[in-house]
């Protein structure tokens, strides 16, 4: 998949789905800044990425990525 490819399908994930997914987050969180946040930094960890595939399941995937890092931010929340 060519990086023109990768900006189409994240920037089509981004208008589909970031309302969903801040939702999803917020309701993790409890909070709206925070799951912001979250939520930007799931799509630059997909923009980010060094293997381009093809997402069938777009949901699925940014749960999946979103999930990695609410561990990391509670892990940091428990450190505080």
């Amino acid at each position: 998949m060519s990086i023109d490819q990768t900006k189409q399908q994240v920037q089509s994930m981004y208008i589909e789905h970031h309302s969903w997914l801040q939702g999803w987050l917020r309701s993790k969180l409890g909070c709206s800044h925070q799951a912001d946040d979250l939520a930007q930094d799931t799509f630059t960890r997909i923009l980010a990425a060094r293997k381009q595939t093809q997402i069938n399941e777009p949901r699925a995937y940014l749960t999946t990525i979103a999930k990695g890092l609410l561990v990391k931010w509670f892990s940091g929340q428990r450190n505080q």
